[in-house]
């Protein structure tokens, strides 16, 4: 019998407290997560971790998300990725569509404050759907 392993989840968010509350979220849904607060950590992570899916902010001090989508996507990492922003729905809308047409495999997208629930909801889809986990 195949023994099965928690789906890993990397929540990057310079707000440590909703970074935490992304990742409670995510824990609920049965992922394994790991939180950083700089996208400069998130590169040196998936160096040499490749979670399921990576959701990030993309308004961050030390690299916005756009400069953070570009990189991903120069090092052609296949997470699903899930944006995130406490700015408009255009905002996340361009920042999904930049992704794509760099080949990332965008999952979603969410403004913030989100609810607890609707967070919940998206992760649990997410755990659900993703077949081929990204363990290396």
């Amino acid at each position: 019998m195949a023994m099965t392993h928690p789906m890993t989840l990397i929540v990057v968010d310079d707000n440590e407290e909703m970074g935490q509350f992304v990742g409670d979220a995510a824990e609920l849904a049965g992922f394994d997560v790991e939180t950083l607060t700089a996208a400069k950590e998130l590169i040196k992570r998936t160096s040499d971790v490749h979670p399921d899916v990576i959701v990030l902010d993309i308004v961050m001090p030390d690299m916005d998300g756009i400069e953070l989508i570009g990189e991903l996507a120069r090092r052609k990492v296949t997470s699903k990725i899930v944006v995130m922003s406490g700015y408009n729905n255009d905002y996340l809308d361009n920042a999904e569509k930049l992704a794509q047409d760099q080949g990332l495999n965008i999952a979603g997208s969410f403004t913030k404050p989100a609810s607890l629930a609707d967070l919940e909801n998206l992760f649990t889809n997410l755990n659900t759907s993703t077949a081929e986990p990204g363990h290396v």
